[in-house]
């Protein structure tokens, strides 16, 4: 078979297969696809991709697979049908399905299926398509992940900064207001001393008094 036959030249095995992915499931998939897909141009970049990703809290490794499997056309950026395919993998991962090592027919959307006649079988590797030597260079799901991940850990040293800064911050409030507490009770100690003394003097004139009006009177 020639690699410029079109989709109606692929195998039977390939064309007759049912995409797994029904209807229902695609348009829930979709859904999240637009909220994705602010700038509305059709498909998500490698970056935004993996934040969705992560949020399955799957482990890296299974999601640079499944990146790898469901970027069909090595562009780096998800199309629509293609971010179907991950979420699916996603979701059967989830239930403890491991994705599987290349794309089988039934898991290949419709329109990307002359891809299969080039690649027979998409490997979850970052390898260049067989037999396409004009082929744009691949975005690996090493580089995306990389980076989402280079960024994460930026993020993860940001936040533990500011966890330190507000940590500090509080420690110090609290130093404040423990030498704040201190200073008020000494100025309620040193207040309550001047006022017994007070008492003391007044009680010993009174009594010096009363002393001399004993006396004056004897």
């Amino acid at each position: 078979m020639k690699a410029g036959c079109g989709i109606g030249s692929l195998p039977s095995s390939i064309t007759s297969e049912m995409w797994l992915v029904d209807l229902n499931t695609k348009k829930r998939y979709l859904t999240l696809f637009n909220q994705l897909d602010v700038r509305r141009t059709g498909s998500i970049p490698g970056a935004i991709a993996k934040q969705e990703f992560m949020r399955s809290g799957l482990p890296l490794p299974t999601l640079s697979q499944i990146w790898n499997l469901a970027d069909i056309t090595r562009t780096g950026a998800l199309s629509a049908d293609e971010f179907c395919v991950a979420m699916f993998l996603i979701e059967n991962a989830r239930l403890g399905k491991d994705p599987p090592p290349s794309l089988t027919p039934n898991l290949v959307p419709p329109q990307y299926r002359h891809v299969m006649l080039r690649n027979m079988g998409l490997s979850s590797s970052s390898a260049p398509l067989p037999g396409s030597s004009t082929a744009s260079p691949i975005v690996s799901t090493a580089s995306v992940f990389s980076k989402a991940t280079f960024e994460n850990k930026k993020l993860e040293n940001f936040n533990k900064g500011e966890q330190e800064l507000e940590r500090r911050r509080l420690e110090k409030k609290e130093r404040e207001r423990l030498e704040q507490e201190m200073r008020e009770t000494e100025r309620l100690k040193a207040e309550e001393l001047a006022r017994q003394q007070r008492e003391l003097h007044s009680r010993r004139d009174l009594e010096f008094q009363r002393q001399n009006t004993k006396s004056m009177e004897e």
